[in-house]
């Protein structure tokens, strides 16, 4: 390489000793970060429960929706059957606060017991790891994203110790558009791919 930029000549054995240090570095940030992710695990709950909630209030929706037009088309509420009429009343009391996300969490399956809304309002472990197990990969995946810095500083660092100048500002130049990229695909996905095949794939 040109000695002019000031570049390190390095030999096999000295490349492999830098990666195993890079890789180490990155890979004690990871852990650090999986291990604080522990204590928020309601908050992390919460956020890849949110595209489930959302295809659930839009189901809910449809089906308040396709019941009003049910009651319509038979003249009125009292030409229901007596459960139908039952949930048909018992849904348009707690209509609002279902929507708000107000109505008792404990009491959610009335939702479906009463108001015949069969999709459950809470997502279920089918085994007794299965909740352990979902956390600890939610944790991995959120504990990449905060030591995604770190770690891609590493990798920079590993890299950009091999490249010429001009190189190296082809990659600060592409970088900014492939993070925008990323999140574009990742907020395409979560808001937009993941709740929408859900709604789609409970309905078939």
């Amino acid at each position: 390489q040109d000695s002019s930029e000031g570049l390190k000549r390095m030999s096999f054995g000295d490349h492999l000793d830098e990666l195993r240090r890079r890789l180490g570095r990155s890979m004690i940030a990871i852990a650090v970060c999986v291990f604080g992710m522990i204590p928020f695990k309601t908050e992390i709950t919460s956020v890849y429960a949110a595209p489930y909630r959302n295809m659930w209030m839009k189901g809910f929706v449809e089906y308040l929706e396709d019941f009003e037009e049910e009651v319509r088309s038979k003249g009125g509420a009292d030409n229901l059957h007596e459960s139908k009429r039952e949930a048909f009343d018992w849904l348009q009391k707690y209509e609002d606060e279902i929507k708000e996300g107000q109505f008792p969490e404990d009491q959610a399956h009335k939702i479906r017991d009463i108001g015949g809304y069969r999709v459950p309002y809470f997502l279920v472990s089918l085994s007794g790891l299965a909740d352990f197990w979902t956390f600890m990969a939610a944790s991995v995946l959120f504990a990449l994203i905060l030591a995604s810095p770190y770690v891609l500083f590493q990798m920079w660092a590993f890299v950009a110790a091999g490249l010429y100048r001009q190189e190296r500002g082809v990659v600060y130049r592409s970088l900014p558009w492939a993070f925008v990229l990323l999140a574009l695909g990742v907020g395409f996905g979560y808001f937009g791919v993941v709740p929408y095949g859900l709604f789609y794939l409970v309905k078939l």
